[in-house]
């Protein structure tokens, strides 16, 4: 009967197994199937990567293994034909007692054996056949089972009757039983899935050449696969030693950015949740399926586990033999559930890695495309950069975290049913009572998500507006330093940080709230269940129904109380998705524009604007805003070359800058110059022919087609300077070279006309010279012309060019006119320049611009210019203007340096860098990490914590005890059961045969074990009758769980302060020790480094840190109670249980050391993304310009992935853990149970130890997970820590020498006083200021003059103390500057920087940060640098030549973004108080920032100003009345300037001649020109050279005379 059974068994999945998945395709219609496959079908697989190779044949299928084949089609036929003869042979011979039955099924299992014998064989493959393995699995089960039994029947029955039945069966199952292994170690030999062989060469090719391929878990083997052992060779390196990048796999092609990104964006679907589902269905899919199979193993081995102790209430030999059983059946449950959790983790961890690289890519490329709105506040429709890195770093985690989690929402309702089947089946319908308890929760679990979602929201905004002010922050934070506002900024930051942490402690307070709530609820389903059963029922609780029951209902506590956790956390994500959608709909540019969108095939390469008129990006999108207004609409045909503007401008009811009626088709191989006053719309028609700007109406022509070349080797693209120079954190050369190949002429060619061979001669690396953040090591000019020469060496033949003559000095400006512009390089060459220098650019300009208002006010040729006499009107205005203008010579290329000279071609050497890797910690984490963080959060408070939760989990002991008493208490009193075993056991063992499952029958041999009397429970008379009494049971048990949920609560909301506390104390001692880091500190650190601390860093921390430290609390104390409760139960587990301590402590090390390394290079390879990501959102203008978004793309996913590795790593090792610790948890409880059964425990006892050597084994998986994912979210905490000691500027204030509040005075007759000064950056670096001495009197005018990088800025910010001397000092009213707090120093002292910054805010929050001054002041200030009201709000009339003066000589206005009605037109806006600012001040030029930082110098009235080139951007007429109200407004103060234009400071009272860091000369302007001519007349020769000598020479003796 046993094998009829097994039959039964055998041939029923078999059937299932081989024969549905064949028929149900079949049956299922077309439609059906292809919406199946669609939805369910592979993301993205290897042979979509790696086709067949059509020109050989489409050989792309894996090379066969031919032993392999032989065995398995050899092995499949002898069983197939064992099966059919044996089937023969049952029907032809009645003898052997088979029924038809058995024969048919015996044959049809035959007929399955040939079937795969023969697929095998007519369709061999080196991949595993998932449905054959099952059912070779089956076949060994089946085989296995009948084996075990006839060893047992042939060495246990008598043998004189059966013994040649006995044999024969035990000969041919063991036999079948060999077959099947050598059948399932063949199959799990191939590959766990199809591998193209293209892909296998190239992995084979990298290990011949010592290098790290592709992921191993492509190339796996079935085996390998089961049990993660492709995870090895990563754990065994991290073993032999600290990991480093080139020792870890890369990631799997299926997984590479690229890849996975072009799938994504295949997809279609309405909304962007509905296309991350799609794209990912298939792994959702198998997570969900092998998810199911988790909840049915854990519920199994908790039948199981119920078996168990139901055999020990009744203890027999039968009832022993099946208590074996079930332990075993517990076991391989539990190695089932296992395998069900990895695999199930691992499709949903690919889900969310690929989701994470689709959003992320979606986000950068978004970036690239959208309308540039760094000119616009954040909050109108659009996202600022704060917002938009948030985004990256935190919605998209956010959202690829929630998909790995997603199987809670399925997995919680089925657990749930299974569990109430299960209670139901053990409790009848009060297991039912206790849900009812449930509903009273449901009107405050809606309250709490509501409120979740809104805490949500205010968190994100509170977030990001705190990275926002700490991007401006780091950004400004030289100026900050130098305007001594560090404490102020320091304490803005923290207020916006205290908002944050109020919203993350109001969420915590309701988590905490909704923890309490469900506890109780989960309690009192537990207690109105047992209350039910016991008083209405009248049931009576047996250990097994107990302690099941119990453990069931704790187990159904995790998902009645997860649920809501993930139903919140759901909504919380919706919101970052609803972020993310939101972003990703926001405006793009034109089609033309960008080369992610479409490309554009123009090949006539006109460069223009046709009837065309703009308006500033507002950021308010309103597609039906248009909508019954009229509007000018482009024209339906528009020129070939043209692109028509498609979009259709909503109206904004706000006020913006606009270019009006602008109709222009800028010459081919021509040279345009565009002049007007600052802030007219030169740099806005630049952006608008890039189209930057939103197009009114109109057409842009535009030619931005690289694939044309023409015959002199250029593209019909754009090269772009902008007028702030945007570089990149390279080298010099591999900014110039901006991804263009390298071509040793033309580069040198490029140097040589760019005049940048003096500057890299003197520095010490060259070209190989890294620049820094934002090009910080170079000076103004330098930048210039770095930027300038990317745009020549580019092959564009359109070339645009905003002002690049600003920065530098009058003879390189003309260097740069006669060998760049006009030079052999731009040949053939379109160039429109933005430019004041218009007598300069004229003899080779085609063409000129002016524009005034928003509008083009002259335009035409030069020749046509002429000729209408409009260009003498032109000329006259600049010369009226200007006449005197001219600017400080640096040295002459051709003479001083040599334009000619030959370039050294010195030694390659490693050139330093100027950006520091980023530093890794190597190792465990270090204690003084942790008692950082302790010390953060409070010892005390981290004690009292501590022991909340010690007490709450001790609980859990005394539950198990009391349910324990419960239960033994309904035993009659003085009565004792016995059981004893003799030794017939083994007869009656045979007997009970029949009514056991076959798989039970090998251990009833080990019933005989048990001998001894075993006392099982004796009545206490101090204990009521539970019959009786059974409130009292339930009452004491209901006041444990309540005592026990009271403690939870306590413990975390002392866990909520405590992380609180630990938040706000480690952001504000970062921010203190950042902001009090030397200028230098901000220069060789990339911002997105300094930011990612501030951001992600600090997350983590705030939400996740603490938990992982509570976690690693809990287990840990759960873990001790429970090892000591098992010892006292079980002492012999003590042996087997060190053992498997042992195993666990090696794997525990292992997989820490390895997934700590991984974390620490997770986080060192994120930083690259995070400041490219930044990098480019701050130059995505020029990028676009280029044509360079591919490339800057395929950059960023390149580095994603490098991210991406280590964290993929991470995980995987995580789960190689996970799979080995369910294994040894198995064995550990397993020999618990068994040694529980061996002595004879009662079943109370018994049911303590086996529930609480669970909790062991989850103590100590849960502590080793926990502690290693700890150790790995410490790493945020180390990137804070070494954040705290960096190093640090003077003090602030030093009270024993504080200065005088009238200092410094201008009275005596030295105000300041240089000896010897020697000047280095920092400590390394040879000096740059070398020992010179001079003396400024009080209100003497002193101007700083030499060429670029002679030390100018250097020497002026010295002033500041940007850098302490190396020797020598700097004495101000006779006090040594070194010796008095910094913060007494900037704050007497004005600075208005080159590089002038503004903070988001308005105009009043600008110039006037901390509210010190009346409006009436700012006013006046604003009026004072030519930022007053203008005439008019709207653009005047066309000019005719006679008003071109008129209009030179208007006061300059600014742009305006503040919300107000728009006027008619209006292109010309003011400039208010309440005038919003964006961030960096990006809605304003670089002229009018100058112009603002000029107005903060105005109202601090300081007797000290330095002015760095502080007008160098705006134009001519403007400058002259600044320095009008220079001289008269800081007529009492000591005035320095760096200047360019000679004119500026040619009536100062003396100047300072600087080259190479060196002093040359220094007196009046007159005594300078009254030298004879020679090498020593240096400032003489310069104004030689400018071509006004006489003009410069009697504005110096005039000088002379007014002050006799």
């Amino acid at each position: 009967m046993a094998s009829f059974n097994l039959l039964d068994l055998n041939f029923l999945p078999s059937l299932l197994i081989l024969i549905l998945p064949v028929l149900i395709p079949r049956l299922l219609p077309k439609f059906i199937k292809n919406k199946l496959r669609a939805a369910f079908g592979p993301f993205l697989t290897l042979a979509e990567i790696y086709p067949p190779d059509v020109a050989e044949g489409g050989g792309g299928g894996m090379k066969l293994v031919l032993w392999k084949t032989v065995l398995l089609v050899g092995a499949a036929g002898i069983q197939g034909l064992g099966w059919i003869t044996w089937s023969v042979v049952g029907s032809l011979d009645e003898t052997k007692g088979l029924t038809e039955k058995e024969n048919f099924v015996a044959g049809t299992i035959g007929v399955f054996w040939i079937y795969s014998s023969v697929v095998n064989f007519l369709a061999p493959s080196q991949t595993i056949r998932p449905r054959l393995l099952i059912f070779y699995t089956i076949q060994l089960v089946s085989s296995l089972l009948v084996f075990l039994t006839a060893t047992f029947t042939f060495f246990a029955n008598d043998r004189s009757t059966s013994f040649p039945l006995s044999l024969r069966t035990f000969i041919s199952e063991g036999v079948a039983t060999v077959l099947d292994l050598v059948v399932i170690g063949v199959s799990l030999s191939l590959y766990a899935s199809e591998v193209p062989q293209a892909f296998i060469d190239e992995v084979n090719e990298k290990k011949a050449s010592g290098r790290l391929g592709p992921s191993p878990e492509d190339t796996t083997s079935a085996l390998g696969w089961l049990t993660f052992s492709w995870v090895t060779p990563i754990i065994e390196l991290g073993n032999s030693g600290y990991l480093k990048e080139g020792e870890v796999f890369t990631l799997s092609p299926t997984q590479a950015a690229p890849i996975v990104f072009k799938t994504f964006q295949r997809a279609v679907a309405t909304s962007l949740s509905w296309k991350l589902l799609k794209t990912n269905g298939r792994d959702l899919t198998l997570d969900a399926v092998f998810t199911y199979l988790s909840v049915l193993c854990v519920y199994g081995s908790a039948f199981c586990i119920k078996g168990i102790l139901d055999c020990l209430t009744s203890p027999s030999a039968e009832s022993i033999a099946k208590a074996y059983v079930f332990a075993l059946s517990a076991f391989l449950i539990t190695v089932v559930k296992a395998q069900s959790d990895v695999n199930h983790l691992w499709f949903s961890r690919r889900a969310g890695a690929r989701i994470q690289t689709a959003l992320a890519s979606a986000v950068y490329e978004k970036a690239l495309k959208r309308k540039d709105f760094s000119g616009v506040t954040e909050g109108k429709g659009t996202s600022g950069v704060g917002k938009i890195i948030q985004l990256m770093q935190s919605d998209v985690t956010q959202i690829s975290n929630l998909a790995i989690s997603s199987f809670q929402i399925y997995s919680a309702p089925f657990e749930i049913i299974v569990c109430c089947i299960f209670l139901y089946s053990m409790l009848g319908w009060s297991a039912f009572v206790g849900l009812f308890a449930l509903l009273l929760a449901t009107p405050a679990q809606r309250w709490f998500n509501v409120r979740n979602i809104d805490i949500q929201e205010r968190s994100n905004t509170a977030r990001d507006a705190r990275v926002n002010m700490m991007e401006e922050l780091i950004t400004g934070a030289k100026m900050i330093k130098f305007f001594a506002w560090e404490g102020r900024w320091v304490k803005k930051v923290k207020d916006a940080r205290n908002k944050e942490l109020a919203v993350l402690i109001e969420d915590r307070v309701l988590g905490s709230c909704n923890e309490a709530l469900f506890s109780i609820v989960a309690s009192s389903v537990t207690v109105f269940s047992f209350l039910s059963y016991v008083t209405i029922q009248k049931g009576e609780l047996s250990v097994g129904t107990a302690f099941t029951s119990l453990s069931l209902l704790g187990m159904l506590q995790g998902p009645l109380m997860g649920l809501p956790r993930f139903y919140t956390r759901l909504l919380k994500n919706w919101v970052s998705l609803r972020r993310i959608e939101d972003y990703l709909l926001e405006d793009e540019v034109p089609a033309f524009v960008s080369s992610m969108i479409v490309s554009v095939d123009s090949t006539e390469g006109e460069i223009g604007f046709i009837d065309a008129s703009f308006r500033w990006n507002a950021g308010i999108k309103d597609k039906d805003a248009s909508k019954g207004k009229d509007k000018k609409k482009a024209d339906a045909k528009p020129p070939a070359t043209s692109i028509p503007a498609v979009e259709e401008v909503p109206v904004v009811e706000a006020r913006v800058f606009e270019l009006n009626n602008i109709s222009f088709v800028f010459p081919s191989s021509g040279l345009t110059v565009v002049t007007g006053a600052t802030g007219s719309g030169k740099t806005a028609l630049l952006l608008a022919l890039l189209g930057e700007l939103t197009i009114v109406s109109g057409h842009v022509l535009l030619p931005k087609d690289l694939s044309h070349v023409d015959k002199d080797g250029l593209t019909n693209s754009c090269s772009y300077s902008s007028q702030t120079a945007w570089l990149q954190n390279l080298t010099i050369r591999e900014n110039i070279l901006f991804g263009s190949p390298f071509e040793q002429d033309r580069y040198d060619a490029v140097l040589r006309a760019c005049c940048l061979l003096p500057d890299l001669n003197t520095l010490e690396d060259g070209d190989e010279t890294e620049i820094g953040s934002k090009g910080v090591s170079l000076s103004g000019g330098q930048k210039a012309r770095v930027a300038l020469a990317r745009s020549v060496y580019s092959r564009a033949k359109n070339v645009l060019l905003d002002d690049p003559l600003a920065a530098v000095d009058s003879h390189t400006a003309a260097a740069l006119v006669d060998n760049c512009l006009s030079g052999p390089l731009m040949d053939g060459r379109t160039v429109i320049i933005v430019s004041h220098h218009v007598e300069l650019l004229l003899p080779i300009a085609h063409s000129l611009i002016r524009v005034v208002d928003g509008r083009l006010d002259v335009a035409g040729s030069v020749q046509d210019l002429r000729a209408r006499g409009e260009l003498a009107a032109v000329v006259e205005v600049e010369e009226k203007l200007h006449a005197e203008e001219e600017t400080v010579l640096e040295e002459t290329p051709e003479k001083v340096e040599g334009y000619d000279q030959p370039i050294v071609v010195v030694e390659k050497k490693k050139a330093k860098k100027m950006v520091k890797d980023e530093e890794r910690e190597v190792g465990s984490v270090r204690w003084e990490t942790y008692k950082l963080y302790f010390a953060a959060s409070g010892f005390i408070l981290c004690m009292f914590t501590f022991a909340f939760m010690a007490v709450t989990i001790n609980f859990s002991i005394v539950e198990r005890w009391w349910i324990k008493e419960w239960t033994e208490s309904y035993k009659t009193n003085g009565t004792e059961h016995v059981v004893s075993i003799s030794s017939g056991l083994l007869k009656r063992g045979v007997n009970t045969l029949s009514s056991l499952d076959t798989s039970q029958t090998a251990f009833s041999l080990l019933g005989q074990q048990v001998g001894p009397r075993i006392s099982l429970s004796s009545f206490n008379p101090l204990r009521p009758d539970a019959r009786t009494h059974p409130l009292f049971y339930v009452g004491i048990y209901a006041a444990i769980t309540l005592a026990d949920g009271f403690a939870g609560v306590l413990s975390s909301v002392a866990s909520c302060f405590t992380a609180y506390r630990a938040s706000k104390r480690l952001h504000n001692s970062m921010l203190a020790s950042v902001i009090k880091c030397p200028p230098r500190w901000f220069d060789v650190t990339p911002s997105g480094r300094i930011v990612s601390r501030f951001s992600r860093d600090l997350q983590k921390i705030d939400e996740e840190l603490p938990f992982y430290i509570l976690y690693v609390a809990h287990y840990v104390f759960q873990l001790a109670g429970a090892i000591i409760l098992v010892l006292a139960i079980v002492p012999l587990f003590a042996l087997p249980g060190l053992c498997i301590a042992l195993v666990y402590a090696h794997l525990t090390g292992r997989y820490i050391r390895t997934g700590r390394d991984l974390k620490r290079m997770e986080s060192i390879a994120l930083s690259p993304v995070l400041s490219g990501f930044s990098s480019m959102l701050d130059g995505v203008v020029t990028i676009r310009a280029f044509s360079a978004e591919k490339r800057f793309f395929a950059q960023y996913q390149e580095d994603f992935d490098k991210s991406r590795q280590m964290w993929w790593w991470q995980w995987m090792s995580n789960r190689w853990c996970l799979l080995r610790f369910d294994v040894i948890g198995g064995i550990s409880v397993l020999f618990a149970s068994l040694l529980t059964i061996y002595q004879g425990r009662t079943a109370g006892l018994g049911g303590m130890a086996i529930i609480s050597a669970q909790s062991v084994t989850m103590g100590i998986y849960w502590t080793s997970r926990f502690y290693a994912d700890l150790e790995q979210q410490m790493n945020s905490m180390e990137r804070v820590k070494e954040y705290l000691h960096l190093p640090s500027e003077a003090p602030n204030t030093i009270p024993e020498t504080t200065p005088p509040a009238y200092w410094p005075s201008s009275s005596g007759e030295t105000l300041i006083s240089v000896k010897d000064l020697v000047i280095s950056y920092a400590p390394e670096l040879p000096p740059v200021i070398h020992g010179i001495s001079f003396d400024i009197k009080p209100r003497e005018k002193i101007g700083l003059i030499g060429r670029t990088g002679s030390g100018k800025s250097t020497l002026g910010m010295s002033f500041l103390r940007f850098a302490d001397p190396i020797s020598g000092s700097i004495t101000i009213n006779g006090i040594d500057i070194t010796t008095i707090g910094l913060d007494d120093l900037r704050s007497s002292i004005s600075l208005v920087p080159q590089d002038a910054i503004l903070f988001a805010g308005n105009i009043r929050d600008n110039l006037d940060p901390f509210q010190e001054h009346s409006d009436e002041d700012l006013r006046d200030a604003l009026t004072r640098v030519q930022l007053g009201t203008p005439t008019s709000s709207g653009p005047s009339r066309a000019a005719s030549s006679s008003d071109l003066i008129k209009l030179g000589e208007e006061a300059d206005s600014e742009a305006n973004l503040k919300a107000e009605p728009i006027a008619s037109g209006g292109g010309k806006i003011s400039i208010t108080l309440d005038t919003e600012v964006s961030a960096g001040g990006a809605n304003f030029s670089q002229g009018q920032r100058q112009l603002l930082a000029l107005a903060r110098a105005l109202l601090r009235r300081n007797n000290i100003i330095i002015m760095d080139e502080a007008t160098a951007s705006v134009d001519f007429s403007t400058d002259t009345l600044i320095q009008q109200t220079i001289k008269e407004e800081f007529k009492d103060a000591a005035l320095i300037t760096i200047a360019h234009r000679l004119s500026s400071i040619i009536d100062y009272d003396r100047l300072l001649v600087l080259d190479q860091g060196r002093l040359l000369e220094f007196d009046t302007p007159f005594a300078l020109l009254s030298k004879p001519s020679g090498e020593d007349a240096v400032f003489k020769g310069m104004v030689e050279k400018s071509g006004k000598f006489d003009q410069l020479y009697a504005a110096a003796e005039a000088k002379v005379k007014a002050s006799a």
